[in-house]
């Protein structure tokens, strides 16, 4: 996922940036991001798979300090 001007985007879909997704707070105060894709991994190349994927995905701009500047938080 990726916060992104207040905003969070799941990284693994393919509208990442049409959608943003909400945290939301459960009954017991557990807080979850509904909507956020999940997978099962079984090596650490499908790992990689998907990493690889997110970083396509990411917003990135550039600053006057910094030319590759995402200005954001990305969560892996």
């Amino acid at each position: 996922m990726q916060i992104y001007n207040e905003k969070i985007y799941d990284l693994l879909k393919s509208n990442t940036f049409e959608y943003p997704i909400e945290i939301k707070e459960d009954a017991d105060a557990s807080n979850h991001i509904e909507g956020l894709s999940e997978y099962v991994v079984t090596k650490k190349e499908d790992c990689i798979e998907l990493l690889l994927r997110g970083e396509k995905n990411r917003v990135i701009r550039t600053t006057n300090y910094n030319d590759f500047s995402s200005r954001s938080h990305t969560i892996f």
